[in-house]
């Protein structure tokens, strides 16, 4: 699953779709492994595997127009419904950069997915983290220009309505 995932399309790639119906077969696959289940050790298995950093890779490399729902889809369920162990393993993958750049998609979903697996992450960080020290997650957040691009995703939400 993973190497497969791995296969980023790139202008220059053969078998573009072939490789895209391969990459959500399998997202499609973890979307129905843990759509609404809590399963914490099948999400770490996941993760050591090298999911989210497949993941995270295709949002940062893969051309827009070859990032699909289910690929947002399969990197928000491995956020959702798990414990905090599991989150900051996730955040130990290094995710915001790959996430940020979902929320400049045309497609509402994936950007919506996007949200709200930042927000998870986030809140595990805050979960974890007495109130009177910074967010441990602030730093690399701030590094990769999400508080700006948070705010700017805001304003364009707001005038789009």
């Amino acid at each position: 699953m993973c190497k497969d995932l791995n296969n980023i399309i790139t202008y220059w790639s053969d078998n573009k779709e072939k490789i895209l119906q391969r990459q959500i077969e399998i997202c499609e696959l973890m979307i129905e492994m843990f759509d609404d289940k809590k399963d914490d050790e099948g999400r770490r298995c996941c993760i050591q595997a090298g999911i989210v950093k497949a993941l995270v890779n295709i949002f940062l490399k893969q051309d827009s127009s070859y990032i699909k729902v289910q690929h947002a889809k399969a990197f928000y369920f491995l956020t959702y419904l798990t414990n905090n162990d599991v989150k900051l393993l996730i955040y130990s993958q290094f995710p915001f950069a790959g996430l940020l750049n979902l929320l400049e998609h045309s497609d509402k979903d994936v950007f919506e997915y996007a949200i709200v697996s930042i927000w998870h992450i986030i809140l595990a960080g805050t979960s974890t983290t007495p109130y009177s020290t910074q967010h441990p997650h602030f730093d690399t957040f701030a590094t990769h220009g999400g508080i700006e691009k948070l705010y700017q995703f805001s304003n364009s939400w707001r005038t789009d309505d």
